[in-house]
This record gives structure tokens, C-alpha cells and sequence, in this order.
């Protein structure tokens, strides 16, 4: 019939790039739609909060009022950054190899939760993480970690991510902007539990071999973190953000090209 989708022929597939003839589409199962569920999920609440909609966001009983808008807008930046590499994950088709690292992802969602004492708030998170959870079994074997210079990058991006979320939990401000203090100890702490959900997701990456598909998405997260710096007038970290961003996008682009003519 007409409307069946045929493959292309020999000689059609022939004119196709080697980057064409390799690219696929995602497969949609049960895992890559999970991951969609929870990526449409962070960007509508990630937009409401950047937008300074305090109804997006858990409300710290302690919190200042005086820095709350700052407060509810880092807390959506934060989820946004968490949508650039979620759409990373299904772009590359590696939810089925992930599972593990958004039920770690969940997890911390879920702690921080209990860092500001709203039970009922870690409902959608443990929700989530049991389903990811349900569908770790059955997934196929990951790839091997290829160490290289993009990896060694990313890799320590992701170390700085966990250091500081660390850092924050254990109730260290020297990562917070000076235009965001003063903070409540349990404002500081949930803002760490942020850098959590990015640590989980960019180690999950690298611990199956994906490492150097992400680095495009780490850019894009990296972006929305400048934009973050400019709303609350931070503007001096922003060249920093930028040289790791066009770190990443330089890498990706030099591996990338490796990879293609191994593949010729």
C-alpha cells in the first residue's frame, strides 16, 4: 500500500552520508516514554518557575522572602538544565541503558524533599523512580566507557556538579551567587539536591559509554545556566560557563568527526 513507509534502495542509501546512514531515530518503548513523561513534566513546571510562578516550586517554610523570586527562578533554570540533558538521552537513544541513573536522579528529588519537610511533594518524584526502577531489568548490555579527552572533560564537569551539591547539602553557600543571599540553611540545601539530579544524569552517560553523544546536550544545559547567571545579575561567572560550554561544543565536534571516519 501507499502509505507504508519502504526502506530506501541500494542506490539511494548510497548517496546518504556516513553520519545519515548511522543516525536513527529513537526507539519509542516503554523507557524512552518514560523519560519524555518526566522531560515534558520538568519543562512545564522548569518554564513556570524561571518565570518566577512560586507556585512551581516547593515552598521552604524558613525561606527568605527577601531573595524568593531569585530562589524560585534558580530552582527552574535548574529544571530546564535537567530538560537539556533528558532530551539528550532521548535524542541518542540510550533511555533503555539509563534507567538506573533517573532512578538515582528520582532519589535525590525525593531527599530533597524530605530536606524541607513536604512528604507529599516526593509523591511524583518516588512515583517516577519506581517506574524507572520497573524497567531497568531487561535493558541490553551498556557500551564500554571510551576514555578519551571528551570523556576526561565531561567526566569532570560531572565531578564538579556532585562536589558542589555536596558542598550545598552539607550547608556550604560559597557556590551561591552574592545577589541570592541571604538563604535559608534549607533554601541552600535544596538547590544542592540540583546539582544531584545533573551529577546522576552525566555519569549515567559516561558509565554506558555515551559520554561524547551527551557533550552537544551539555552545551545546551551549560546555556541555560548563562541565562540563569544573567537573570539574577551574576554576570561575571557567565565567561566561564561559556569557555566550559565551547569546551564541550569543540570536543564534540573533534570526536565526532573521529568517529565518522573510523566508520568509512
Amino acid at each position: 500500500q501507499n502509505w507504508v513507509r519502504r526502506p530506501p534502495s541500494h542506490e539511494q542509501s548510497c548517496r546518504l552520508s556516513p553520519h545519515q546512514r548511522t543516525r536513527r531515530m529513537p526507539t519509542w518503548n516503554a523507557q524512552t516514554l518514560a523519560v519524555s513523561a518526566l522531560t515534558a513534566y520538568y519543562m512545564f513546571y522548569g518554564v513556570r518557575a524561571a518565570l518566577g510562578d512560586e507556585s512551581a516550586v516547593p515552598d521552604v517554610r524558613d525561606g527568605v522572602k527577601s531573595t524568593k523570586l531569585l530562589y524560585v527562578q534558580t530552582l527552574g533554570y535548574h529544571m530546564l538544565m535537567d530538560v537539556c540533558l533528558m532530551i539528550g538521552v532521548v535524542v541518542n537513544d540510550i533511555a533503555h541503558v539509563m534507567m538506573p541513573a533517573f532512578v538515582a536522579a528520582m532519589l535525590a528529588v525525593v531527599f530533597s524533599q524530605f530536606i524541607i519537610d513536604d512528604l507529599r511533594g516526593a509523591a511524583p518524584a518516588a512515583a517516577f523512580a519506581l517506574v524507572f526502577a520497573f524497567l531497568v531489568p531487561g535493558a541490553p548490555a551498556r557500551k564500554p566507557i571510551k576514555w578519551n579527552l571528551a570523556t576526561g572533560f565531561f567526566t569532570f564537569n560531572s565531578c564538579v556538579a556532585l562536589l558542589v551539591g555536596i558542598a550545598m547539602v552539607s550547608g556550604d553557600d560559597s557556590a551561591i551567587p552574592k545577589q541570592m543571599k541571604p538563604l535559608s540553611l534549607n533554601q541552600i540545601k535544596f538547590i544542592g539536591t540540583t546539582e544531584f539530579t545533573l551529577a546522576a544524569y552525566m555519569f549515567g552517560s559516561i558509565l554506558v559509554g555515551h559520554a561524547h553523544a551527551m557533550q552537544l546536550f551539555c552545551v545546551l544545559f551549560l546555556c541555560v545556566a548563562c541565562a540563569l547567571h544573567w537573570v539574577i545579575g551574576d554576570i561575571a561567572e557567565n565567561p566561564v560557563v561559556l569557555v566550559f560550554a565551547m569546551a564541550h561544543l569543540c570536543l564534540w565536534f573533534v570526536f565526532r568527526g573521529k568517529d565518522e571516519a573510523k566508520k568509512q
